[in-house]
Order: C-alpha cells, then sequence, then structure tokens
C-alpha cells in the first residue's frame, strides 16, 4: 500500500482589498499572470517572415477568490494588485454564492508602460 502525502499550503493565501475604511478578506484559490503583448511579422517581399515585432507589452491577470457572500468585490476600473502586478480591474464574474460563502474570478490588465 502506497503512503499518503498531504498537502501543505505555505504562506498566506489570503487577499485584502477595501475602500472608504471597509475592507474585506478573502481566500485565493488559484492566480494567472499572462505576460503577452501585440506582433507583427516583416517579410522579405517574397512572402517570407525575416522578423518579428513584438509592441503593447502587458500582463493579462486573473485570481480566483472565495469571500464571504455580503462582501464588496472589486468594480471594474478600480486599480489592484494580484500576484504583485498591480492592474485595473476589468472582469467580475461571480461563479456561485450561498448564504456565507461566494466565489469569483477578478481580471484585470497591467500595461507594460503602467509602473
Amino acid at each position: 500500500m502506497s503512503e499518503q502525502t498531504n498537502i501543505t499550503i505555505k504562506g498566506d493565501n489570503t487577499i485584502v482589498w477595501g475602500t472608504d475604511g471597509q475592507f474585506s478578506l478573502g481566500y485565493v484559490q488559484s492566480v494567472k499572470d499572462l505576460e503577452t503583448g501585440d506582433e507583427a511579422t516583416v517579410d522579405d517581399g517574397n512572402g517570407n517572415a525575416v522578423s518579428l515585432i513584438l509592441f503593447n507589452a502587458r500582463h493579462e491577470l486573473e485570481a480566483e477568490i472565495v469571500v464571504k457572500s455580503g462582501d464588496t468585490l472589486p468594480r471594474r476600473g478600480d486599480d489592484i494588485t494580484i500576484a504583485g502586478q498591480a492592474g485595473t480591474c476589468l472582469d467580475i464574474d461571480k461563479q456561485w454564492q450561498n448564504k456565507q460563502a461566494m466565489k469569483a474570478t477578478i481580471k484585470a490588465k497591467k500595461l507594460a508602460f503602467n509602473t
């Protein structure tokens, strides 16, 4: 019989946000930080790509969180920080809610020139 391995989360997996002295505490389930941007190719006149141009570099951030049902979530346009990257909140998607808890996914974007 194989030995069972216990999974342990090390470190703090909480998230705190708030405005006007009202703060909410949630638990981070997962975080995604995609470093991306736009691209264009330059061809040699014969249809062969010979150069790649990268521009509009950005981070696309996403956090899945669980919070108390009555808590206020960040709103579209709010400045937030996810995984150490500050960005602008774009989408808030509530997946489920019961009397005590709510699960939501928050998406944000940080452009490279916004430091």
